[in-house]
């Protein structure tokens, strides 16, 4: 996976968590109850922390020079 993927793929995931835990997003998608919005948030978290794993740092930082 490239850089730029994987940063776009952290920033829309935790986009995606931090809306489902502000409640922004219930205005769009209606969960059928609590634990359905709760395993939506935790799959959300998880996959934007991975992404940020899978940056490749040194990459990026000899691309930024």
């Amino acid at each position: 996976m490239k850089n730029y993927q994987s940063i776009l793929g952290a920033a829309i995931s935790i986009y995606v968590f931090l809306g489902i835990l502000d409640g922004t997003i219930q205005n769009y998608v209606h969960f059928a109850g609590p634990l359905n919005e709760l395993g939506c948030a935790v799959i959300a978290g998880v996959m934007g922390l991975m992404c940020l794993v899978a940056i490749d740092y040194k990459k990026l930082i000899n691309a930024l020079k």
